[in-house]
């Protein structure tokens, strides 16, 4: 199992945006403190009928990278929710790709609209 690490020991989360050619989207990641190997991979789906907002989500990026989870936190393409799923599935590519993590041990968590589409997720996407 990983270290575990107060959120004040973590460094500032990295600015990264997503794109698919049709969408760009920004995100917050947070990383373990210090970790040896590969770490589990997180993504984090904000609630809300707008584009989500990352600063809101800063308590749960912190909070996963202290218990030893590289942490993505996602917006969104609009305030709808039809493209939910295709978002955080950018989510999971990104974090599947980033090789300080372990593409086997991946999670979506969310809260209100961000907790359905995790849901949906879940049933749409094997890698979670």
């Amino acid at each position: 199992m990983a270290e575990r690490h107060s959120p004040g020991e973590l460094a500032p989360p990295e600015s990264l945006e997503l794109s698919d050619g049709q969408v760009d989207l920004a995100t917050a990641v947070y990383r373990p403190a210090a970790i040896s190997g590969r770490a589990p991979g997180v993504v984090v789906a904000p609630g809300g009928l707008a584009r989500g907002n990352l600063d809101a989500y800063r308590w749960a990026g912190e909070r996963f990278a202290a218990a030893g989870y590289v942490t993505i936190v996602v917006t969104y393409r609009g305030d709808s929710p039809y493209g939910d799923t295709a978002d955080i599935a950018l989510a999971l590519d990104w974090l599947d790709r980033d090789a300080g993590v372990d593409g086997a041990k991946l999670a979506v968590f969310g809260h209100s609209r961000g907790g359905l589409a995790a849901l949906r997720v879940a049933d749409l996407d094997k890698r979670v």
